[in-house]
C-alpha cells in the first residue's frame, strides 16, 4: 500500500536563489498580495484580517476543476527575524484533512529557500491519492 488513508506526508525542498535573502523575503511581507501572485490561485478574497498573522484568504486552486471547491488558507506565522512564513488550510476540505506549508529564507547575498509541506490527504481512493501527491 503506497500511502494508507490518514498517513501524514512531509515534503521538503531547498534551493539557492540568485537574489539576496532580503529581496526574496520582501515578497512575504504582504500575505494578500502574495496570494494574488500565486499561479493557480483564482478568485482570491480576503475573508478575515488585514493581511497579518491570523488573516484568512479564500481562492479556487484549480479553475479547471471547481469540484474541489474554494479553499481557505490562514497565515499562522510571518516572522521577519527568522524569515519564516507558514500557512495552513483553515479547515479540512475535499483535498486535505490538514495542510501546512512553511517557507524559510536563509543567507545574505544569495537566498537559500526551503519549502516544506506537511499534510494528510482527504482523498479516499488510493490511486487518486497517489496521483494527487505525485502532482
Amino acid at each position: 500500500n503506497f500511502l494508507p488513508d490518514g498517513a501524514e506526508v512531509f515534503l521538503t525542498h531547498t534551493e539557492d536563489m540568485p537574489v539576496s535573502a532580503d529581496i526574496y523575503w520582501s515578497a512575504f511581507r504582504n500575505f494578500v498580495k502574495l496570494q494574488l501572485q500565486f499561479e493557480g490561485h483564482e478568485n482570491v478574497r480576503l475573508r478575515k484580517g488585514f493581511g497579518l498573522v491570523g488573516s484568512v484568504v479564500s481562492f479556487y486552486y484549480d479553475p479547471t476543476d471547481l469540484s474541489e471547491g474554494q479553499r481557505e488558507m490562514k497565515l499562522v506565522e510571518n516572522d521577519d527575524s527568522t524569515k519564516t512564513w507558514r500557512v495552513e488550510e483553515a479547515e479540512p476540505n475535499d483535498l486535505y484533512k490538514s495542510y501546512e506549508m512553511t517557507i524559510k529564507v536563509d543567507g545574505t547575498t544569495t537566498a537559500k529557500v526551503t519549502i516544506s509541506v506537511r499534510f494528510v490527504s482527504a482523498i479516499k481512493d488510493p490511486a487518486a491519492r497517489r496521483q494527487d501527491i505525485a502532482y
